[in-house]
């Protein structure tokens, strides 16, 4: 192995940490749950000190960048006002600030601190400084066409559907150092990130397309006709080529790093060219379709990561609502761990150059053999891409997300010989047609059947009785219970309740 193989090696073992770390210990630091602002001078001076030492840990070991294998330094403060943690890195690294070697070097600072960060109440996120200036200091945003210069999405569209980007994530790229093609990330229990996420993110436009979104898809899984270059099918590919075959004449968006000579220049131009697309399309969200990493085996679920402002936030927590409700409705998937909060992580690329609201969906970790082999399960995606759309669908609307249940109702009464008609009142937001069945619990004879109906609207809904006949058995004995369950069209079994009818003459 010569050393630019060994560089090679190091870097890709280092990178397989992604966006989360599991934290399975408690620090010595004697923090409760206080914001920056709510902490002793002392703890904060022992939280700092904690967390250099982790920064200090990571940056020693060098070999993050394939030209320079140096350690870098980085010092780690406290915005006490805004409740975040700044690191600023070595000047050195200014000009690299928006490479793709950059950000996944920020991730894996990110996890050294993350058992202190998580400890602290309501933070805002990591600011990285480099030399002491932000990467727009150093790396100035480029300059963008408007979306209503390019045809690409009529002004007639945009006033009939809402328009929404996807990103699945990475994809083979040109290695200008080894001189060859390859996948951003490695093949781990059976997984390549770069090509599963094209699957699922296939599946998440047929969800979108149902609820009249329309759809923008960087890495078309069905693009299956040979890129010459390569001699890959165009859905291996990395959106940078399939956008540079898309639109020759804008070279802003696929090629955004003119002049640059690393060898990774086409990595990064791949990772920039996503929201620089999504922001010419003047689209009103960006989905990002990944697979997550850890060093270890341990970590899994799913997550969602956002740059930190207030819409992404709040399409995040539907994502992640959504997900778990469609992902648990299956009994073998019921224990799958998916949080309620999305994860901020300042400075992402592909979020932070988004115009609109914008969500990495990290659905499962393949470093994980249980996420994998749940990550290579088609009905497993499909709920998983189906609760993302279910999750747009509710924050385009300005719904919250919440249980679908059945609503329990007062007390009825009902005269013997004649039907008992209770209204049916769902919570949460339900897919169409909701199949609603009634079942008497504690009766018995001819007249205690379960009923069914199929509702095929709210209007349905809204018209909709369960009927309950009072019978001269039912006179004098405890008060008649009926069963109310419902389930939607995507499988999501609501919680069902009881009835209870009071039968008299």
């Amino acid at each position: 192995m010569n050393l630019l193989q060994a560089i090679g090696a190091v870097r890709r073992r280092r990178l397989s940490t992604m966006i989360f770390a599991l934290v399975t210990a408690c620090v010595s630091m004697d923090v409760g749950a206080a914001t920056l602002a709510e902490m002793s001078p002392e703890e904060r001076t022992l939280l700092v000190s904690q967390m250099n030492a982790s920064v200090k840990a990571v940056g020693d070991k060098g070999f993050f960048y394939y030209e320079d294998p140096l350690p870098v330094t980085a010092l780690v403060s406290l915005d006490i006002d805004n409740n975040v943690v700044v690191i600023d890195l070595d000047e050195r690294i200014g000009p690299r600030a928006e490479r793709s070697e950059t950000e996944d070097f920020l991730d894996t600072i990110r996890f050294s601190i993350l058992e202190h960060y998580d400890r602290i109440e309501g933070m805002m996120g990591i600011r990285f400084l480099f030399g002491g200036k932000p990467s727009t200091h150093w790396f100035p945003e480029p300059a963008q066409d408007e979306p209503d210069d390019d045809p690409l999405v009529q002004p007639t569209q945009r006033a009939t559907a809402p328009v929404v980007a996807i990103s699945p994530g990475h994809g083979l790229y040109y290695h200008h150092g080894f001189k060859d093609w390859r996948p951003h990330r490695e093949t781990v229990n059976g997984v390549l990130e770069d090509d599963i996420t094209p699957v699922m993110a296939g599946q998440l436009a047929s969800a979108l397309q149902r609820d009249g979104v329309t759809v923008h898809n960087l890495r078309p899984e069905g693009n299956v006709l040979s890129h010459r270059p390569s001699g890959q099918p165009w859905w291996r590919l990395g959106a940078r080529y399939q956008l540079e075959e898309k639109l020759p004449d804008h070279p802003e968006i696929w090629h955004a790093f003119q002049g640059a000579d690393h060898a990774l220049r086409e990595r990064d131009e791949d990772l920039r060219s996503r929201p620089l697309y999504a922001n010419f399309l003047g689209a009103d969200a960006f989905l990002h379709v990944h697979t997550n990493a850890h060093d270890t085996s341990r970590p899994r679920g799913a997550q969602a990561v956002i740059q930190e402002r207030a819409p992404d936030r709040k399409l995040a927590v539907n994502i992640l609502c959504s997900m778990r409700e469609l992902i648990h409705s299956k009994d073998e998937f019921s224990t799958y761990p998916i949080p309620s909060k999305p994860m901020p992580l300042v400075g992402r690329g592909e979020n932070k150059h988004a115009k609109m609201p914008s969500v990495i969906v990290e659905v499962g970790f393949h470093t994980n053999p249980e996420d994998a082999l749940l990550l290579r399960n088609s009905e497993f995606q499909g709920l998983a891409m189906r609760g993302v759309a279910k999750g747009y669908r509710l924050f385009r609307e300005g719904k919250p997300c919440e249980d679908f249940s059945v609503k329990p109702v007062l007390q009825a009464f009902g005269r013997v010989g004649y039907d008992v008609h209770l209204p049916v009142e769902l919570t949460g937001n339900p897919a169409f047609p909701i199949h609603v069945t009634s079942r008497a619990l504690n009766c018995s004879g001819r007249y205690c059947h379960s009923r069914s109906a199929s509702l095929f609207s709210q209007a349905d809904v809204e018209k909709h009785r369960v009927q309950y006949l009072c019978t001269r058995d039912d006179v004098g004995k405890p008060l008649a219970e009926i069963s109310v369950e419902a389930r939607d069209a995507d499988g999501v079994v609501a919680k069902p309740t009881v009835y209870k009818v009071a039968c008299g003459r």
